[in-house]
């Protein structure tokens, strides 16, 4: 393909989450602008391209945007149940496309949507932002430092309060048909795909679930165990509550010499990561980033490197099924009340 030295980028799909893309892409400056945006809600995307450089186009379907063209890659945020076929028609026009997880509800459509990106000669990335939050990153460097030796246990953990920002009343969140389940699909690969980095492929897990939020048809809590192929063991705790919450400790690793921490928010204040060993009784501060939002603008950095200048990318979408496969085995948990074995 002809060389580029700025990307146009369609969002497609501009609720809550657009916001955070689009910071990623205005700072890069000229490397990156968005010349197009799609939303049924039009007033949606007018509101969005008040924050966007430029005059970028509005379409309401993702159709109306392909036919008038303008634009070289996507930004795909749209309901899971969208993702095939909307990943499909970008592929049929030559788009390169940038998709919000989950990559798919089901491994089947997970597979359509990969074996048709490998018959194009464009870039396909599934995003997942924590691998390149700086506090991740970091703690990964700990561990292959050796700085707490080997990983024994784990612990993630996420409380939040209901929020109608994220789920709206009759929003498709809301939906299990059309997400696929609950929070655990929709929001699980932040605790998994860190976990997975550090510690290595989950074995088995043993889940059980709830609906706190009864509105939402899939799970708003998800307490599970996993087993790693290493024999080291975490815990993860997802929950959605109608009330006022404290803080929590997103992750904790405790290896053979020390251990590690990593205390944020979700929408406000730094993530700190702490180290605990031998060398640091009391603990010491290893890094204060940015909290998890701003790991969106070194993702679209890294989706726009990928792109114009042919870098491989920090993760491809083997990673994404990698991480559906540890949330499918603990659906299938909670069916089977008993440990399911992680496919793949």
């Amino acid at each position: 393909m002809p060389l580029m030295s700025t990307l146009d980028i369609a969002f497609v799909g501009c609720g809550a989450i657009a916001e955070y893309h689009l910071a990623g892409v205005k700072e890069l400056g000229d490397r990156a602008r968005v010349t197009a945006l799609v939303d049924l809600n039009r007033s949606r995307a007018e509101q969005l391209a008040q924050e966007a450089d430029g005059d970028p186009a509005i379409y309401g379907t993702l159709d109306e945007a392909l036919a008038a063209g303008g634009f070289d890659a996507v930004v795909l945020m749209l309901p899971h149940d969208l993702h095939e076929p909307c990943s499909m028609a970008c592929f049929d026009a030559g788009k390169h496309l940038l998709l919000e997880k989950p990559l798919g509800r089901t491994l089947e459509e997970c597979m359509r949507i990969c074996d048709a990106a490998a018959k194009t000669d464009t870039v396909f990335l599934v995003g997942e932002n924590t691998p390149h939050w700086e506090a991740v990153k970091r703690a990964r460097a700990l561990v292959e430092e050796g700085a707490i030796g080997e990983i024994i246990a784990a612990d993630s953990c996420y409380i939040g309060s209901y929020d109608t920002t994220w789920w709206p009343p009759g929003s498709w969140r809301l939906d299990k048909e059309r997400t696929g389940g609950g929070f655990s699909i929709d929001g699980g690969t932040h605790w998994i795909r860190p976990l997975r980095h550090w510690i290595g492929r989950v074995s088995q897990v043993i889940a059980a679930t709830g609906r706190p939020i009864e509105i939402m048809e899939g799970e708003s809590l998800n307490n599970s165990i996993w087993r790693f192929a290493s024999g080291a063991v975490a815990t993860f705790r997802g929950l959605i509550v109608d009330a006022p919450v404290g803080p929590t400790t997103w992750y904790r690793v405790t290896g053979t010499k020390g251990q590690f921490a990593i205390d944020t928010d979700l929408f406000s204040g730094d993530a700190v990561l702490q180290l605990f060993n031998h060398e640091h009784p009391e603990g010491t501060v290893v890094t204060r980033s940015g909290g998890y939002f701003s790991a969106f603008i070194p993702q679209m950095a890294d989706f726009v490197s990928t792109v114009l200048d042919g870098t491989a990318p920090l993760a491809g979408p083997d990673e994404a099924i990698g991480d559906l496969e540890v949330i499918w085995a603990m659906y299938r948990s909670v069916e089977s009340g008993q440990w399911e074995e992680v496919r793949g």
